[in-house]
């Protein structure tokens, strides 16, 4: 837009609906951050139109926006985000047969991670390639396969130098999230 009444018709607008188009977008997303950036992005792309809907109804264009803006950001982080699946029994254990089978690996057996959850360790031990010798173990929860813990134990030592515990494995938009546990 060029015309400075426009321009000026825009911006009353948009300081006279924010709250309330605010209040909608948190809303839809459930989130404050999410919601701030939805309506902005509306809002930009609101001004671009606002020749043609400034003088119909802007409130409802604006949360026909809203609402599409929202159901494709849905889509976009549904498509982003890896599906969490649980393992057949069968298929577990054709994974831990396959792995536990490798010369290289050894099954420790039932073993607690140092959060007290439950799982199978499976071990690698390594020789001194620069780098340390010792043993590298994966703590693996039986039930979904997934990854509790890794430790790394060096050569001669019974306690590990290195535990990297997992409480929760997924994607997160930032630092500092936690995962949804999808």
């Amino acid at each position: 837009m060029s015309d400075p009444t426009e321009d000026a018709a825009y911006a009353a607008f948009v300081e006279a609906a924010w709250s309330r188009h605010m209040a909608v977008a948190v809303l839809l997303t459930g989130d404050r951050h999410r919601a701030e950036e939805l309506l902005q992005d509306c809002l930009v792309r609101l001004y671009v139109q606002w020749r043609r809907v400034g003088s119909a109804d802007p409130h409802a264009y604006l949360r026909r926006m809203l609402v599409n803006g929202n159901v494709s950001g849905w889509r976009r982080r549904q498509r982003e985000q890896p599906r969490r699946t649980t393992f057949s029994p069968g298929t577990r254990a054709a994974l831990f047969r396959l792995l536990a089978g490798q010369p290289a690996i050894k099954s420790i057996g039932d073993v607690t991670d140092s959060l007290g959850r439950p799982g199978t360790a499976l071990a690698l031990t390594t020789a001194d390639r620069g780098d340390g010798a010792g043993e590298s173990r994966l703590v693996v929860d039986r039930g979904t396969a997934e990854l509790l813990c890794y430790e790394f134990r060096p050569q001669g030592k019974s306690e590990p130098a290195l535990r990297v515990t997992y409480e929760d494995m997924g994607w997160v938009d930032g630092l500092g999230e936690r995962p949804d546990g999808n």
